[in-house]
């Protein structure tokens, strides 16, 4: 599944601002934008929500930007439903 993630980073804290259907996540990062330190938080918040492992996400377009597109291998459009829904009540 590709996913369309708007990434706010050097936030207080890692966590989902919110989601629109069918694939579309903002989110908030402490990581800085440098260095790659907000993909590689971004890839622990996604591995995290999503219960795949980083290498099951691939940044394939927005690397240097906020807007990036994000290929979630193994995820389909129920799972990301539900996964989503379910963190969202944890935070």
């Amino acid at each position: 599944m590709v996913l369309e993630v708007k990434v706010h980073p050097e936030k207080k804290k890692d966590r989902v601002l919110g989601y629109k259907l069918p694939n579309f996540l903002e989110v908030e990062l402490r990581a800085k934008p440098q260095n790659n330190q907000a993909n590689e938080a971004l890839k622990q918040l996604l591995s995290t929500i999503f219960k795949i492992s980083e290498g099951q996400i691939k940044i394939i377009k927005g690397k240097t930007q906020p807007k990036k597109l994000v290929n979630l291998e193994g995820l389909d459009q129920s799972q990301f439903e539900v996964y989503i829904k379910k963190f969202l009540k944890k935070e």
